[in-house]
């Protein structure tokens, strides 16, 4: 940096020439301005050379979004989010007729955040593939202009100490089939875009419009979301610069620093040449959140998005960075420091409290103060700032303060008429409100900001640049306004002459109450309106940019399974417990009332994933009962929401459970021999001798017996529960079995589920049996009766009430008098046909912000569980779609995942074409859009339910208000609620050919052979009755998905139309354990020839024989693993045909990441609680190990004053070497890493107190796992360990489920493992210092026993 300082110094000495030349004249009051006082901060004024204006901005600007060529061109710095064309460094054709183009173009320095937007020859690609690409995907472009002609592949431009390490030039790259391409061209450090153009034989015009080049390279423009960048924290510094975690940033102090200190394009200073504290609260001042618009758009009061042009010099793009962010650089006691222009507050940029450093009066003034008032002619009443507009193709435009034509003739008119015009230019501002901010206060400077000039004692020798002071003159009264020192030159004499501004708080934007409103004023020419443009959809990317790339999304909804408590006495603050799943950091809470009125609560507090505590307010009135609580997760989980109705009351207005528990009254038996006799006379004194005793009368058994239960113990599989009863056996030898009843308390339910128990363990014996599945956080019923082996039934039941929030009680037997309408025979168990559903929620699938072709539909069903039974049958949904201007329907169906229970949201997208084509961009007709659907429940054995929902002229394209992303069954006809028997749906004439054409089998269950041959197998419905005699056979197409390849696949005909017990069957020969993709098709005959139904069932997956295994089905079915969905034959084909993508770095695939406690639900500390870890390490070429490190890592948590990294554990090294063979996942428990507290928080390097303390040593945290315990898992090739892997966070010792699912809260995270060295050796905390992994015998919990101790007992072992 020394060539910059130098310059920056010659310049600061002319301007102090020129300020000491002020300082010395003997008037008081001086008509002259220097320009750079009274504007102070780095770049535009005073002569600081190469300021672009206007016009060669725009120029630089058209030049950043051009495609170039050459070896000598150079690579941006890319910060923040903006538009670059790509520089081609590697272009060259091949293959047969030269058909394919490959490209590379560079975009940027990297690591990057990712892909925002893509064009090639200004045609922009579908976002689609945008999250496909930012995930290392290679991406084949399949609809469009110039589908099925582009494959394409991104890198993010991590650098790389060893580019050989890196993967990029190798199979991984569309480019590596080029002719002249090595696999040494890693592009290490760049981000880049290599695509693979493929020139197509030209029949049709729109086949040659298709092609992507035809003689020339195509030209692409990418939005980029730009390098990542070092955080700056309170221990920055105390890291080398290339080895610390970067994220993608905006913030200016962020971004400065790393150009400083970048070696490759910026000046590679060291650590120790910054002033990182000023930088840190520089940082925080630029993060300050403020208010953009009359609305509610906020964000960073300062950021930073710009093309740093790596050809100009240091210091011109030093001086472009801290001109868009209102600061300088001033060098002090050997370090740069960074310093922002603001009212003077040493923290808070908004805070209009200046820090006083020092007050000047005539004790410590050496003669005269000079006070410079600014003249009109340096008056600026009209400025124009210019940045760079995203939302206008990240064009030039500018901003005019002030606003209107009236306020700036105003100030004109003050300027005795003459227009003294400001013109400026931002390159790194692409926020209007931002640079109307700027403009403000340009503005406000040029006639406001005044100047003084004296000679001060040497106590100014403390002060620094920058420096707000008071002057206190006997003839200028300055009050107490505050003045900041700009210019300071050190006398021989040791006085110091200082040049100062006026600082007052009023000149800044955001530093008052009251603050004026900020809108989007573009260019206003003189003369012309002030105009605000509308804001349709959301806020233009300029004002709210994007911050992350955009991944695939995961779709995972919470779920509410309880609330407590139910009422509350009064409206007011009260905390409402939620308990569910899935309850992700961001989540957004509200309370609806009956009307429908939705209240934000007054606080909410995220306890865990399963756990969230929402607080009441005041408005949440009696009158508006009972509430709803809704959930939704952040956009990050798919914005997707749960509801739980009518679950609080107000005002003690409690809703009662149906039927209602209660104490019956015990009837005694009037036989009883327990009943005390009456009083009788005593016998005479001298009584006959007694009788032979009479034979004992025959043991009589009563018929009004019961269950005994003694026992309720409570499991959960996946989301449902099941009870485990324990009841002891009557005394009567004819008891036969016990007949049970059961159902949800909750008025909605009034049909019990029915079973029989035939368990007879013998007399007085106890027997357990099996209740479920049950709703989760849900209160039963359960009522109980003998049967005898005669066919009567006991003259008493029992009842119990079941609770499945607990894991075990203690029943309380109620014992009462049977009622007179129970059954004399429970019979079959009640089928429910009647499930209604609570509500469907659509959502339109737009692609590039247009319709998908053909449209698709996805829609949100969940089943009523509150005022219907909850029904455990239903698998998944039977939907008709027809035309609105149609008569006849088509029916589809689709099938729920195995994960499935009443009451929770389930999702599914329609099937592909049923609601035809899109107009887009043309508004459709109501003709051309209007669609009408009937929704029914079907289950498990085929049937549907008999309660429908049918919407009609739904809307399928474009909404009534104009857009084309929105609910189609919201804002148009109610739906009709009613009986599938009240609408009769005309499925067309059965024996036309477009019936047949489009049949389809129902499957029904997938299963794998216990033995013999390895055969998958299929059993269906066959098609419908009415098109049966026109079904040939089924045809079955598979592939084994196989990573980065793809592979043909096989088909499977057979000409089988069997139906045994109602079912057809097929079976074929796989791989176990092998994933693979099917498409299940009928055949129908079509004149003669065997022909595919234009209707398909795809579906992925794999089977296996293990039936030990906790993959395998508990009822042997498949099905619902391998997520079938219905869909076009033609569809189906391609999907099949697709090539799988190619795995990313050498990194095992984390598939499982949890706690688990070792008392199951403890509910408390569990100091051997511990992990499980699952992963497929197959897709890793030439692999031979696995190395897993861990430690604990509680850095930040505490003080680290002796600079040791207290809080870092010691990292253990475990190699794993066995491993399940392809393609099973693999499973290893690890105890929790050894406590960072055997670290001694005194000791110092070179000191004398000792690194450890013994007590701790080889010890695990005493309350358990926490968040702070670290997993690094790393694969070993055969050329030894790779330089990635994956960082796992663990989970707190405290849970309440027997196996928290750790992945649902956070992301496996991958880094380089080097990034966890470059501490100092005597510490011991690099991960190249990291033990062979203690052993349970040799480690223990602590205050605690060893591991090895523990009685956890796990396949493998805890290592």
């Amino acid at each position: 940096m020394s060539g910059v300082v130098k310059a920056i110094t010659g310049i600061v000495k002319g301007i102090v020439k020129a300020v000491v030349g002020v300082v010395k004249a003997v008037v008081n009051v001086v008509s002259s301005v220097v320009s750079f006082i009274t504007q102070p901060f780095m770049g535009l004024f005073g002569g600081m050379p190469g300021a672009p204006d206007a016009a060669g901005e725009a120029d630089r600007q058209q030049g950043i979004l051009v495609t170039r060529t050459g070896s000598t061109v150079n690579i941006p710095v890319v910060y923040g989010l903006r538009r670059v064309g790509g520089t081609i460094t590697f272009a060259e054709t091949g293959a047969d007729e030269n058909k394919y183009l490959w490209v590379a173009y560079a975009l940027s320095e990297g690591p990057v955040e990712g892909l925002f937007e893509l064009f090639i020859d200004d045609n922009q690609l579908a976002t689609k593939y945008i999250p496909l690409l930012n995930n290392g995907q290679t991406v084949t472009i399949d609809e469009g202009k110039f589908s099925g002609r582009i494959v394409m592949r991104f890198s993010h431009g991590k650098h790389f100490a060893t580019p050989s390490s890196s993967t990029v030039g190798g199979t991984w790259n569309p480019c590596n089939d080029a002719p002249s391409w090595k696999d040494s061209m890693v592009y290490n450090g760049c981000a880049t875009l290599f695509v693979r153009y493929e020139w197509k034989h030209i029949e049709t015009q729109e086949d040659s419009d298709a092609n992507p080049f035809n003689g020339n390279i195509p030209a692409i423009k990418t939005t980029l979301l730009g390098r990542k960048v070092a955080t700056i924290t309170s221990s920055s510094g105390s890291t080398a610069y290339d080895s610390e975690t970067e994220n993608y940033s905006t913030n200016p102090a962020e971004i400065l620093v790393d150009f400083l200190r970048n070696p490759r394009y910026g000046k590679g200073l060291k650590n120790s040449d910054i002033d990182w504290n000023s930088f840190l609260i520089a940082k925080n001042k630029y993060n300050t959140v403020v208010t953009y618009t009359t609305g509610d758009a906020t964000g960073p009061i300062i950021t930073n998005n710009f093309v740093l042009d790596t050809g100009q010099s240091l210091f011109a793009n030093v001086k472009t960075l801290l001109m868009g962010c209102r600061s300088y650089l001033p060098f002090s006691q050997g370090k740069y420091k960074l310093k922002v222009e603001d009212a003077g507050n040493a923290t808070d940029i908004t805070s209009g409290v200046a820090t006083i450093v020092q007050t000047f009066n005539s004790d410590n003034i050496q003669g005269a103060v000079t006070y410079q008032a600014i003249e009109r002619s340096s008056k600026y009443n009209v400025v124009e700032v210019n940045y760079v507009n995203p939302d206008k193709a990240y064009s030039v435009e500018a901003i005019i303060y002030p606003e209107t034509l009236a306020e700036r003739q105003t100030y004109i008119d003050k300027d005795g008429g003459r227009v003294n015009k400001l013109t400026a230019t931002f390159p790194t501002i692409t926020n209007y409100a931002i640079a109307k901010d700027m403009a403000r206060l340009l503005f406000n400077k040029s006639r406001f900001q005044e100047s003084v000039s004296f000679t001060a004692s040497s106590q100014a020798l403390e002060l620094e640049v920058g420096d707000n002071i008071r002057v206190q003159s006997t003839m200028l009264n300055f009050s107490t306004t505050p003045f900041r020192v700009i210019t300071m030159k050190i006398n021989n004499d040791m006085t110091v002459d200082l040049g100062c501004v006026r600082n007052d708080d009023s000149l800044y934007p955001h530093t008052r109450v009251g603050e004026e409103d900020v809108v989007l004023p573009p260019y206003i020419p003189k003369g012309g309106e002030i105009f605000y443009p509308e804001i349709i959809g959301g806020y233009p990317i300029g004002l709210v940019p994007p911050n992350v790339g955009p991944v695939p999304i995961t779709h995972r909804p919470p779920q509410i399974y309880s609330t407590t408590p139910g009422t509350v006495a009064n409206a007011g603050t009260h905390d409402i417990s939620v308990f569910g799943q899935r309850f992700y950091a961001g989540l957004t809470a509200v309370f609806i009332g009956d009307d429908g009125t939705e209240y934000t609560p007054g606080a909410t507090t995220r306890i865990s994933d399963n756990s969230y505590v929402v607080q009441t307010i005041a408005g949440m009135t009696s009158a508006n009962q009972p509430y709803d609580i809704k959930f939704t997760n952040p956009s990050a989980n798919g914005s997707l929401s749960t509801r739980a109705n009518n679950c609080l009351t107000v005002n003690n207005t409690v809703i009662t459970p149906d039927p209602p528990i209660t104490d019956p009254p015990i009837v005694e038996d009037p036989d009883d021999p327990s009943i005390t006799p009456p009083i009788t006379d005593p016998p005479a004194e001298d009584p006959d001798p007694p009788a032979d005793p009479p034979e004992p009368p025959a043991v009589v058994y009563t018929t009004d017996e019961f269950v005994e239960f003694t026992k309720v113990e409570y499991t959960t599989e996946g989301q449902l529960v099941y009870a485990t009863i324990t009841g002891i056996q009557p005394g009567n030898p004819a008891y036969k079995e016990l007949s049970i009843y059961y159902k949800r308390n909750v008025s909605s339910e009034t049909v019990y589920q029915q079973m029989i128990v035939t368990t007879k363990p013998g007399s007085e014996q106890s027997f357990t049996f099996r209740v479920g599945p049950l709703l989760p956080s849900s209160s039963y019923t359960l009522i109980s009766r003998v049967k005898y082996s005669g066919g009567e039934l006991s003259s008493r039941v029992n009842k119990i009430n079941l609770d499945t929030r607990r894991t075990s009680e203690d029943p309380q037997d109620y014992v009462e008098q049977a009622n007179t309408g129970w059954p004399t025979d429970p019979g079959s168990p009640t089928t429910l046909l009647a499930t209604p559903f609570n509500s469907i929620v659509g959502a339109t699938v737009l692609t590039g912000g247009a319709p998908k072709n053909p449209k698709e539909i996805t829609f949100t069903v969940k089943q009523e569980i509150l005022n219907a039974p909850a029904n455990f049958d239903v698998t998944g949904v039977a939907y008709y779609i027809k035309s609105s201007a149609a008569s006849t329907w088509t029916r589809y169906e689709t099938a729920f995942t195995g994960t499935y229970i009443p009451g929770a949201s389930a999702t599914f997208a329609i099937a592909a074409g049923s609601v035809g084509t899109p107009s887009h961009p043309s508004t459709p007709s109501a003709a051309q859009q209007n669609y009408d659907f009937v929704f029914r429940f079907l289950f498990k054995d085929g049937k549907e339910s008999t309660l429908q929902t049918r919407y009609m002229n739904v809307k399928t394209e474009y909404s009534g208000v104009g857009t084309y992303q929105f609910d189609p069954l919201y804002g148009g006809e109610l739906p009709r609620n009613e009986k599938s028997s009240d609408y009769a749906i005309d499925l067309g004439d059965p024996g036309a050919p477009s019936a047949a054409s489009s049949m389809v089998v129902r499957l029904t269950s997938v299963e794998a052979t216990l033995s013999g041959a390895k055969q998958i197998r299929f059993f269906f419905r066959p098609p419908d009755s009415s098109v049966q005699a026109s079904w040939v056979g089924m045809r079955i197409r598979y592939r084994k998905v196989t990573p980065g390849q793809d592979p043909a696949f096989e088909t499977f005909e057979s000409t089988s139309v069997g139906i045994y017990d109602g079912f057809g069957r097929e079976f074929l020969e796989i791989d176990y354990d092998s994933t693979y993709e099917f498409i299940v098709t009928a055949l129908y005959n079509s004149s003669g020839v065997r022909t595919d139904s234009t209707q398909s069932f795809f579906g992925v997956g794999y089977v296996h024989r293990k039936q030990t295994r906790d993959d395998f089905p508990s009822n042997s079915n498949w099905l619902s693993t391998f997520n079938f969905k219905q869909m076009t034959t033609a569809q189906a084909l391609k999907d099949i045909d697709t090539a799988f993508p190619a795995p990313p770095n050498p990194i095992v695939d984390v598939v499982g990441w949890s706690m688990i406690n070792k008392d199951d639900w403890k509910g408390a500390s569990d100091p051997f609680a511990y992990y499980k870890l699952t992963f497929n390490h197959h897709a890793v070429p030439s692999f031979a190990s696995v190395n897993i490190y861990r430690r604990s890592n509680a850095y930040g948590a505490v003080s680290d004053s002796n600079n040791t990294f207290y809080g870092k554990g010691r990292w253990e090294k475990i190699n794993i070497t066995s491993f399940e063979s392809s393609p099973t996942s693999t499973t290893v428990f690890l105890r929790p890493p050894l406590s960072e507290q055997e670290y001694n928080p005194y000791y110092t390097i070179g000191g004398t107190q000792d690194l450890r303390r013994s007590f701790y040593t080889n010890t695990t945290n005493g309350y358990g796992p926490t968040s702070n315990d670290e997993f690094l898992v790393v694969a070993v090739q055969s050329g030894g360990e790779v330089s990635k892997g994956v960082l796992l966070g663990g989970g707190d010792g405290v849970i309440f489920v027997p196996e928290l699912d750790l992945l649902l809260g956070q992301r496996a995270i991958e880094v380089d493992v080097a990034s966890f060295n470059g501490m100092n050796a005597a510490l011991e905390k690099n991960i190249s210092q990291a033990v062979t992994a203690i052993t349970p015998a040799n480690a223990s919990v602590f205050r605690n026993k060893k591991w090895s101790d523990n009685a956890v007992t796990t396949s493998p072992t805890i290592v």
